[in-house]
């Protein structure tokens, strides 16, 4: 099986700020999100962050709630990552597709 460049068709947003807890460390990270999308999304973090590693992601919603999703960190080229969403709980996902709405134009 061959590694594929994950895309997380994520829309840019405005910077969102995050906590970044990689698995194994008690270590906490600041991070920004950038953008974010349906599948993962775009970070950049204080001090970066390894290729393939798992974290938990601690992110505040402009719609007052909260997502915290474990997500898979792949570097940048450009700078920051790429987080894939490897488990978000069922209210998380709630939360993520009221925040999708609330951004969607109304016709």
């Amino acid at each position: 099986m061959v590694a594929q460049h994950f895309d997380p068709q994520a829309s840019s947003t405005s910077a969102l700020d995050a906590t970044l807890t990689l698995n194994h460390s008690q270590e906490a990270l600041e991070a920004r999100v950038t953008a974010l999308g349906w599948r993962g999304l775009i970070l950049d973090a204080d001090g970066g962050v390894p290729s393939g590693a798992h974290a938990w992601l601690d992110v505040p919603l402009p719609t007052g709630r909260r997502i915290r999703p474990l997500v898979q960190l792949e570097a940048r080229g450009q700078g920051g990552a790429t987080a894939r969403f490897v488990h978000l709980f069922p209210r998380d996902r709630q939360a993520l597709e009221a925040y999708h709405a609330s951004r969607t134009l109304p016709y």
